[in-house]
C-alpha cells in the first residue's frame, strides 16, 4: 500500500529519511528527538508493509489542507495530554529512563543533551541560592524574568570582533551587576575599612548609604533618569513602527502601561517608585524581564530578528541607565581619590 504525506515541515521529512536508512545505527537513532514515536511509526510501516513518501509543501501558501494540519499541530503542541507509549512494544531493547525519585520517566532525546541540561539546571539553582541573588530567585519563581533571552544577552556582542577591550569591560559590568558586586561604597568599605572610613555615602546626594541595591533606586537618581527614559520610549516607539512586520495600533499605550516605564511616564506622585521587586530594578541588574520582551513579541515575523531587536534595545536601555547614573557617580569618586592620593597601588599595599 502506498501512502503519500504532504507536510510543510522539512525537519520532519529529514528525520523520516534519516531513521528509514538501513545504515543508521541504534546509537545514531537514539540521538533523534522523540525517537520512541519514530520507532513506533517505523514498526507500523513494516508490519503493514506500507510504502510511505513525504512531500514538501510550501508553508503559508493558503493551502486549505495544510492550514488544517497547522491547526491540529498547534492544538497538539499546547494540549495537556501526552502520547503514552508502552516501551515493551518498542522494536528496540535500548531504553533510557530517569528514575532518581521513582519517576520512571522515559528519555527519548539525545542523552548527552539531557545530561548537560540537568547539570546546567543544578548549577543555575545553586547560583540562585547565593545571598546576593535572593531578589533574582524570588523574581524567577514569580516568572518575572525571561531567562532564555537573559542568557542570550550574556553572549551578546555588539561588535563584529571576537574580542575587544570594550567587550571585556561590558562582560565585567554584566557579571558585577547581576551578582550585586558593583564596587559601591558598602562593598569598598567592607574590603578596605581603613581606606574608606566614613565615606559610605552616595556620591550624588551625600545623604544615603550607598549599596548595590539602592544605587538604582535613590529618588535623586530616579528623577535624573525620568527625562532620559521618556526620550528612550519615544525613540523605541518610532523604531518598532519602522521595523516591525505586524503593526500594532495600541503600541504607544502598551509602552506607557509597561511596568518598567510606567513610573517614569506618569505624573510625579501618582505611582509608587520602583523597589527591589520592580522590573526596572531587575533591568538595572542586566536581567531581561518578560515585561521588556513582551513589547516586541508578536511584531516580528522572524524569530532571529525578534531576538536581535530585543537584545539591541535592551543593551541601549541598560547602557543609558549606566551612563546617567554610574558615570557621574564614578567621576565624583575619582575626584575624591585624586584628592586623597588613592591609586591602584594603594589597594595593593593595603
Amino acid at each position: 500500500m502506498v501512502v503519500n504525506i504532504y507536510t510543510d515541515s522539512q525537519c520532519c521529512i529529514n528525520t523520516f529519511q534519516t531513521i528509514t536508512r538501513q545504515l543508521v545505527t541504534p546509537r545514531c537513532q537514539l540521538k533523534i528527538p522523540n525517537h520512541h514515536i519514530w520507532f513506533i511509526i517505523m514498526k507500523i510501516i513494516e508490519t503493514n508493509q506500507l510504502k510511505v513518501s513525504l512531500h514538501k509543501v510550501k508553508a503559508h501558501s493558503k493551502n486549505a489542507d495544510n492550514d488544517k494540519a497547522d491547526i491540529l499541530a498547534k492544538a497538539g503542541h499546547t494540549s495537556p495530554h501526552l502520547i503514552e507509549i508502552n516501551r515493551l512494544y518498542l522494536p528496540t531493547n535500548i531504553h533510557m529512563v530517569w528514575d532518581q525519585y521513582n519517576d520512571n520517566i522515559a528519555i527519548d532525546h539525545n542523552i548527552r543533551h539531557i545530561a548537560h541540561n540537568i547539570k546546567h539546571c543544578q548549577k543555575f539553582n545553586a547560583w540562585l541560592d547565593y545571598k546576593t541573588n535572593l531578589t533574582l530567585k524570588t523574581a524567577s519563581y514569580n516568572r518575572i524574568i525571561d531567562w532564555p533571552l537573559t542568557e542570550k544577552f550574556y553572549h551578546f556582542n555588539l561588535d563584529d570582533h571576537a574580542t575587544s577591550h570594550k567587550l571585556t569591560k561590558f562582560r565585567a559590568w554584566q557579571r558585577k551587576a547581576i551578582n550585586n558586586l558593583i564596587p559601591t561604597m558598602d562593598i569598598l568599605c567592607l574590603r578596605y575599612p581603613k581606606l574608606f572610613n566614613d565615606t559610605n555615602k552616595c556620591w550624588t546626594c551625600g545623604l544615603h548609604e550607598e549599596t548595590n541595591d539602592m544605587l538604582w533606586l535613590y529618588p535623586i537618581h530616579i528623577e535624573i533618569l525620568r527625562l532620559h527614559i521618556v526620550q528612550y520610549t519615544q525613540d523605541l516607539l518610532v523604531y518598532i513602527r519602522q521595523t516591525c512586520d505586524y503593526s500594532d495600533l495600541f503600541l504607544s499605550q502598551e509602552i506607557n502601561d509597561n511596568l518598567i516605564f510606567k513610573y517614569f511616564l506618569s505624573p510625579g506622585g501618582t505611582i509608587p517608585p520602583p523597589n527591589t521587586e520592580h522590573p526596572f530594578y531587575l533591568t538595572c541588574r542586566q536581567v531581561i524581564t518578560n515585561d521588556f520582551s513582551s513589547i516586541f513579541r508578536g511584531k516580528y515575523k522572524n524569530k532571529k530578528t525578534l531576538h536581535n531587536t530585543i537584545l539591541n534595545k535592551f543593551y541601549e536601555f541598560t547602557q543609558l541607565i549606566k551612563r546617567v547614573i554610574w558615570k557621574p557617580h564614578n567621576n565624583n569618586f575619582k575626584k575624591w581619590k585624586d584628592a586623597q592620593h588613592v591609586t591602584k597601588h594603594t589597594y595593593k599595599k593595603y
